[in-house]
């Protein structure tokens, strides 16, 4: 059976070998999930099945980006930013309508170390999931349509109240902290 060419656009499976040497697994042919006789390895890591379906001969291709700078990768050269932009490219859709289209703008999170993780709805509200991905307190800046919002939990259970002040709600975070809200 012959199949397209997969794209790997994120590598997920990488070592750290020494100071100045990165070890990335771009492509992976296996021909069964483990083998009981691994001279790297006492246990196997798994049964030791056939998978002729994980052969997929053909091309393939791998993006990957490296930021190199010289402090903590939380801490300079805007390394958060910089994977944002690089893990989430542009999504278009050709539109529908017709006649002339206004300006609008939607929601807007901003503060330094934070990153916008999900936005849903949930019933009348919509619900944004924010992380501090900073070893140091940070404020939130959200802006948008909206009045009033809560805390909740992570499964949407509603929690204390929070300051809306015209269209602006401003969220104290701890390090490395997951908040989530629920905005109306």
């Amino acid at each position: 059976m012959t199949q397209p060419p997969k794209a790997e656009t994120q590598p997920t499976e990488y070592e750290l070998c020494s100071d100045r040497e990165l070890a990335v697994t771009v492509l992976r042919a296996v021909g069964q999930i483990s083998r009981n006789v691994h001279p790297l390895r006492a246990e196997p890591a798994g049964p030791e099945i056939a998978t002729p379906q994980a052969q997929q001969p053909g091309g393939a291709t791998c993006e990957l980006a490296i930021l190199p700078h010289g402090a903590e990768w939380w801490s300079s050269a805007d390394t958060l930013g910089a994977a944002e932009r690089y893990r989430h490219g542009f999504v278009t859709q050709r539109g529908r309508g017709s006649g002339p289209t206004g300006s609008a703008s939607g929601l807007r999170v901003e503060g330094d170390g934070v990153t916008f993780s999900s936005l849903r709805r949930r019933g009348d509200r919509l619900e944004l999931r924010l992380v501090a991905q900073s070893d140091q307190p940070t404020t939130a800046h959200v802006a948008g349509d909206f009045t009033s919002a809560r805390r909740c939990d992570l499964r949407g259970v509603p929690g204390p109240d929070l300051d809306v002040d015209d269209g602006t709600l401003e969220l104290a975070l701890a390090p490395w902290e997951i908040a989530t809200v629920q905005l109306s």
